[in-house]
């Protein structure tokens, strides 16, 4: 593929150390929540839940933020490719577009299905999961209207997928 001896010593150099600061996280973690001990068991503090709860509606916040500056980027992306189309020809966008956007903004439209998911994974209400969901599958518009139509049909599995995975996780609350 291309790579030399020198780039794939880096990558694993750089993978070891991912690894090792996810291990050392994981143990910082484990200390840091104190533990009351018993003769026969040992129980998590009481305020633990708060703190589960609190961590919770962080991660949330935070994939949030991320999810929508991620799609602003995304919808930027997706706008170059369109108007590249109308100035030019559906064939040409194939076989001559390159994007005259920075990096940083595509990498930060890359974000997008990792912070999505990182949203619905916390399980917030109905309301919030059908726009997020919604944003979602609306980012994939642009590109079904240049062609690609694939991505349309994933994100609306997607958010099938999840709202079936909801509406079996609690059965009193419909969300299909």
């Amino acid at each position: 593929y291309g790579a030399t001896e020198d780039s794939v010593f880096r990558m694993v150099y750089c993978m070891l150390t991912s690894l090792a600061g996810l291990l050392a996280g994981n143990i910082w973690a484990e200390h840091k929540i104190e533990r009351k001990c018993t003769d026969v068991a040992c129980e998590p503090p009481k305020h633990r839940m708060q703190l589960e709860h609190e961590w919770l509606q962080t991660v949330r916040m935070l994939s949030l933020v991320l999810f929508m500056v991620s799609v602003i980027f995304k919808m930027i992306l997706e706008m170059e490719k369109a108007l590249f189309i109308v100035q030019n020809s559906y064939l040409e966008y194939y076989s001559k577009f390159t994007s005259n956007m920075p990096y940083i903004v595509y990498i930060i439209s890359t974000f997008l299905p990792y912070a999505m998911c990182a949203y619905i994974a916390t399980l917030p209400r109905k309301r919030s999961a059908y726009i997020v969901l919604g944003i979602y599958v609306i980012t994939a518009v642009p590109t079904a209207l240049t062609g690609e139509r694939s991505k349309i049909v994933i994100n609306l599995f997607v958010a099938l997928a999840y709202f079936v995975f909801r509406d079996y996780l609690n059965p009193t609350e419909k969300w299909i």
